[in-house]
């Protein structure tokens, strides 16, 4: 790690890049730490050497002992830093603004010991686009597994897709096409023949999922402003933000758990993985109204105290549809 007190933005700008590079292939043990002389952070990343040992060696060669450490990988299109220690004063602040004020075409995201999350507050845009593409690829890959051309041609769509997201700025219309291209790709099968009917169903059922997942989002979102808005002056409002984080993981997970099964057996010809599709998917429908009608992040989240919202009810409308179509 270079001893120098300063960098030039190009300097930072390309040694983040590097780093962003490394973690798609990592994970990387790494260290980032406030080194003297400067306000921005350093980091020491490898992917031998453990992170304890990294700190030492840092400390030694930034004459800091403000750091901390842990895992970095690079996870659902952001750079994530699972800290095993947590950073010192005010240096969460500071990784927050050092990665706002260089932006490299990829969110940044912290993870502390106690599994709160921090990122970097940008918002480029893409993040529903990411959720749809990965969603639509994890799908195809599963389906693909078994011939290697096809996994070739999902892994240069995969490039291309990264290629525009990280961008500065990011290629939102390419991206875009991109998502069309691979949900193309993955449902380009000859509907004739054994199966046609269980596909197209399966095909239909993803599409009623996603437009519910999206609702439903957009009725958390409604009801979290309404919510910070009126609770802004009440102690521990602060820890709303951790209580609605909590609540769009929950989301989607259960985007996942059902579009998995739904995507996989759109990706091929074969009637026999889609009979098998099918069948996941029915379990986990099942799955999914189960949490949605036993979890307390679901049960009285529509009526509120605060104001009406359709989240569940959205959610639970589509499934009862799906579990029709596919049953059909």
């Amino acid at each position: 790690m270079p001893k120098e007190t300063s960098k030039s933005p190009d300097e930072v700008v390309r040694e983040l890049k590097n780093i962003l590079a490394m973690a798609k292939k990592g994970p990387y043990f790494a260290v980032a730490l406030a080194a003297k002389g400067t306000d921005d952070p350093s980091f020491l990343v490898d992917k031998v050497k453990k992170p304890d040992i990294l700190a030492k060696k840092a400390k030694a060669e930034a004459g800091s002992n403000k750091l901390t450490y842990g895992n970095l990988e690079f996870e659902k299109g952001a750079l994530t830093f699972y800290c095993q220690v947590d950073p010192p004063g005010s240096m969460m602040r500071g990784l927050k603004a050092y990665f706002k004020r260089y932006k490299v075409g990829a969110k940044f995201r912290f993870v502390s010991p106690d599994g709160t999350v921090e990122d970097d507050g940008e918002d480029d845009a893409t993040g529903e686009i990411r959720k749809s593409f990965d969603t639509l690829m994890q799908g195809a890959r599963q389906a693909s597994a078994s011939d290697p051309k096809r996994i070739k041609q999902l892994d240069g769509l995969r490039q291309l897709f990264d290629r525009a997201v990280e961008g500065d700025p990011p290629d939102v219309d390419g991206a875009k096409n991109l998502v069309a291209a691979v949900r193309k790709f993955a449902f380009t099968a000859d509907d004739k023949g054994d199966g046609s009917t269980i596909k197209k169903n399966l095909i239909k059922s993803d599409n009623n999922w996603n437009k519910a997942i999206g609702a439903a989002r957009k009725e958390v979102s409604k009801l979290e402003k309404e919510v910070k808005t009126a609770c802004a002056d009440l102690p521990g409002a602060a820890r709303l933000d951790g209580a609605f984080k909590n609540l769009t993981s929950a989301i989607d997970s259960l985007e996942k758990a059902l579009g998995g099964p739904l995507v996989a057996g759109t990706a091929t010809d074969d009637p026999k993985v889609h009979d098998q599709a099918k069948k996941k998917a029915m379990g986990a429908v099942d799955q999914v109204q189960k949490v949605l009608g036993s979890s307390p992040l679901f049960k009285n989240l529509d009526d509120n105290p605060f104001i009406k919202v359709q989240a569940t009810k959205l959610l639970t409308v589509t499934l009862a549809s799906i579990k029709k179509d596919l049953a059909a």
